[in-house]
């Protein structure tokens, strides 16, 4: 079965960085080459074509991943959803990772046999395992030091810079989300700021195979880069992503989209 769109919408949203972390044409552009070159023989292993779509000029705030014309696994990434005044070369490679994670990142997935998979796993991969590939022999410490870390954070990720690093690009990723749900009818004022200290309540009676709430999908970035198996990934050596799920601990999906059998 082909032909879903998965989508992601994209607002500015408020919190401070380093200019040097602003997303421009160029890193833009170079983001997408070096994810391209990394998991496009990654994905042919399975016989399919990774092609992520340069649209940096476009106003279009939608980025998304689609398998409408096998074997090409298809990732569009409109350049007004990264111009935003806030955005950041972190978040961008996050998003890259999250839209990635769609082709494989592994169980649970939309519908038994299908290809995409679902959100919230498509979020725990991408600082669980897309990202330590992506970020690979780069000084982490030093892409930090500029930016404003939430104590909670450096709590809970200690001296880690890699772990920090990922949670912060999840933050951005999940921030951004969150603000285009505020300006949404349906949801209004629904979902309160993104807390690092506090978690998601809600715990799901069955997997949530669609959106879950910006929280939620913070807390699955956390979990990710909490992770240790995830440093096993390694996009020259195919591996089923299932092995680097972590089970127990800080570091597995949580439940407020994710049912554990």
């Amino acid at each position: 079965m082909t032909g879903i769109f998965l989508l992601l919408i994209f607002v500015s949203h408020a919190i401070a960085f380093s200019p040097s972390e602003k997303v421009t044409e160029k890193s833009y552009l170079e983001s997408i080459d070096r994810a391209q070159s990394l998991f496009g023989p990654y994905i042919a292993i399975s016989g399919n074509i990774l092609h992520i779509e340069k649209n940096w000029s476009t106003d279009s705030s939608i980025s998304s991943a689609s398998y409408e014309r096998p074997p090409v696994y298809l990732i569009k990434l409109s350049g007004g959803a990264f111009r935003t005044k806030t955005m950041t070369n972190d978040g961008l490679a996050f998003t890259i990772c999250h839209e990635i994670n769609h082709f494989i990142g592994g169980e649970p997935k939309y519908s038994p046999g299908y290809w995409p998979s679902v959100e919230g796993q498509a979020d725990y991969m991408a600082s669980n395992a897309c990202l330590k590939s992506f970020w690979e022999g780069e000084d982490h410490k030093d892409s930090i030091a500029q930016m404003e870390i939430p104590r909670a954070i450096s709590e809970i990720c200690g001296q880690e810079a890699l772990c920090i690093r990922s949670v912060m690009a999840g933050y951005v990723f999940a921030e951004n989300y969150r603000q285009f749900k505020l300006t949404s009818v349906e949801y209004g004022k629904k979902y309160p700021p993104i807390s690092f200290s506090k978690r998601d309540p809600l715990v799901v009676r069955e997997t949530n195979r669609s959106y879950s709430s910006p929280q939620c999908r913070f807390d699955s970035a956390l979990a990710g880069a909490l992770c240790e198996k995830g440093k096993m990934f390694d996009v020259r050596d195919w591996r089923d992503p299932g092995e680097l799920v972590c089970d127990e601990g800080l570091g597995q999906r949580p439940g407020c989209w994710f049912l554990s059998k």
